[in-house]
C-alpha cells in the first residue's frame, strides 16, 4: 500500500504507475484510475446502451478486472483495452435482455 495518503489525487502519476502500484495491492492507487476513467467510460458506455444499470455493472467489471489483473494490460490505454470488452459485454446484455422482452411480448 502507499505510505502517502492521497498521493493520487494530483495526477502526477501515470497510468501505468498507478497499475504497478494496483498490482502491490494499493487500493488508493486504484480508486485514482476509476476517479480518471469512470467519466468517459460512463459518457461512451452510455451512448452505446441506454439501460443505466448495465452500464453501471460493465464499469464495476472494468475495474474488478484492473483490480484482478492489473499486470494484463501494459503501454498505453490500460483501461481503455479493458472497456472494449465491457463494450461487448453491454451488446450481449442488450441483445439477451431484448430477447427476453420479445418472448414475454409474443
Amino acid at each position: 500500500m502507499s505510505d502517502e495518503a492521497g498521493s493520487y489525487a494530483g495526477g502526477e502519476a501515470g497510468d501505468a504507475e498507478l497499475l504497478r502500484a494496483v498490482a502491490d495491492g494499493d487500493r488508493e492507487a486504484l480508486q485514482e484510475l476509476f476517479r480518471r476513467h469512470e467519466p468517459w467510460l460512463a459518457a461512451r458506455l452510455s451512448g452505446r446502451c441506454g439501460d443505466m444499470s448495465l452500464v453501471d455493472e460493465a464499469i464495476s467489471e472494468t475495474f474488478l478486472a484492473v483490480w484482478r489483473r492489473p499486470r494484463a494490460w501494459r503501454g498505453e490505454g490500460e483501461i481503455a483495452g479493458v472497456s472494449e470488452a465491457q463494450t461487448r459485454f453491454l451488446h450481449l446484455a442488450e441483445a439477451s435482455g431484448e430477447a427476453e422482452r420479445a418472448k414475454k411480448g409474443a
